[in-house]
């Protein structure tokens, strides 16, 4: 949950909320991580969620899960 945490702030933080999320890519270290993740994913974005792409992938140094977003605000 501290990933999602953390894009949240990010969001705030250049004057985005999540609602303005377009696109999410995520980046999961082990594939039996993501019942868990889709869980979490889904109290964020519960309502008309964004496009989202997820795989798995060895490259993950540190971290268990990586997540980008897009987000598009008009005028900002």
């Amino acid at each position: 949950s501290s990933a999602a945490s953390d894009v949240y702030k990010r969001q705030i933080e250049a004057g985005c909320e999540l609602q303005d999320v377009v696109k999410a890519m995520v980046w999961l270290k082990d594939r039996e991580d993501f019942p868990g993740f889709n869980a979490i994913y889904g109290e964020y974005f519960d309502n008309d969620p964004p496009a989202r792409s997820a795989v798995v992938s060895d490259l993950l140094v540190d971290v268990l899960v990586e997540v980008e977003v897009v987000a598009y605000k008009p005028g900002l």
